[in-house]
């Protein structure tokens, strides 16, 4: 992702020359060493050269030559998804794990119910030995229960997530009975020095930002009554304080990481720009809009509308928790702006 600017193959190779990056207005393209307006402008970089003819013995005057830099997105791999991959190579389950590089590096987001996150990023083609880092959105284990199994994959990698999520436990009435849907608690004992906790807005490494709950308000959020958490012994409504999201600013693209939106993507998304003073190219995760719920079409078209208002228009690339029904809202709404998630795929956003 670092080399979001590259320069398009009609650059020309010149030896000797002096050269400069310079931001130029959007819209301008190069066409065999001319320019023209671009049908959709969009920011560009240029990469200017100059250089002069030597010939009998004089330096004629330097002539400048600028090559505009399409700008490249980033690319995020499903690793973990409910809804199956096309080919069937990929195991599925009611969870979410998403992978991305980040200064050249594999970090994954989320790791899914179990151990299949393993198979799925051998299959996905990254060893799991070689991951970098893991960033946990929030302490469910069909976002961490793949911890372990990578923790004994790679004895290096390092696990991020909010402070509040650590000892947490956490219940789920969706079934009609009362289940645990907790993270295991164990695991930063039994792994010491693995486990990092985040407890307010900050970067990870430069560009790689964390929101947490104490940066996302809970305006426009309906709590779900279903989902609990235990605090002092007594159950409650779970208000997600051990939540975080996960901001990439790179040049001059910002894209939004969220598991599930517990505290509403809308939020996430105001926080986004109040921290970072940037709106979101992208917006890659969970909506927490499932099919159960009453309010979903009606919150499905509120999001809609209210992410085809921002200035930046961003894409929505989701799954997991955003169910059929919700999905087909945003997808009519959004159009060409909105993809829906399944295991296996890889998407430029």
């Amino acid at each position: 992702m670092n080399a979001r600017y590259a320069l398009p193959t009609t650059a020309l190779s010149v030896s000797g020359y002096k050269g400069m990056i310079s931001e130029v207005p959007p819209g301008i393209a190069v066409v065999s060493g001319g320019f023209r307006q671009a049908s959709n402008p969009t920011p560009c970089f240029a990469k200017v050269f100059y250089f002069g003819d030597k010939s009998n013995g004089k330096e004629n005057f330097p002539r400048k030559i600028v090559f505009f830099a399409e700008k490249r997105n980033m690319r995020i791999t499903v690793i973990t998804e409910n809804r199956p991959s096309p080919d069937g190579r990929f195991r599925s389950e009611h969870g979410l794990a998403l992978l991305f590089e980040w200064n050249g590096r594999p970090w994954l987001f989320d790791t899914g119910a179990s151990a299949a996150v393993l198979d799925n990023l051998r299959v996905a083609g990254t060893d799991p030995s070689e991951l970098y880092g893991i960033v946990l959105s929030h302490a469910h284990d069909d976002h961490a229960g793949g911890v372990e199994a990578l923790l004994e994959a790679n004895p290096q990698v390092r696990v991020w997530l909010s402070r509040e999520a650590f000892g947490r436990r956490c219940f789920s009435l969706r079934t009609g009975r009362l289940r645990d849907i907790s993270m295991d608690g164990t695991l930063p004992d039994r792994y010491p020095g693995r486990f990092v906790p985040v407890a307010g807005s900050g970067e990870l490494e430069p560009g790689m930002r964390v929101l947490t709950a104490a940066e996302v308000s809970a305006d426009c959020c309906l709590p779900d009554a279903r989902l609990l958490t235990e605090c002092g012994g007594e159950r409650m409504p779970d208000d997600f304080q051990h939540e975080i999201s996960l901001v990439l600013a790179d040049g001059d693209r910002t894209v939004l990481l969220a598991g599930c939106a517990h505290r509403g993507l809308r939020n996430i998304v105001e926080a986004c720009r109040k921290v970072t003073g940037r709106w979101p190219d992208a917006v890659a995760g969970g909506c927490h809009l499932p099919d159960g719920a009453e309010s979903t079409e009606r919150r499905a078209e509120e999001l809609a509308r209210y992410l085809s208002e921002l200035p930046t228009r961003p894409f929505l690339f989701t799954g997991h928790c955003t169910g059929e029904r919700a999905a087909a809202v945003l997808k009519e709404r959004m159009g060409e702006r909105m993809a829906l998630m399944r295991c296996g795929m890889k998407r430029e956003v």
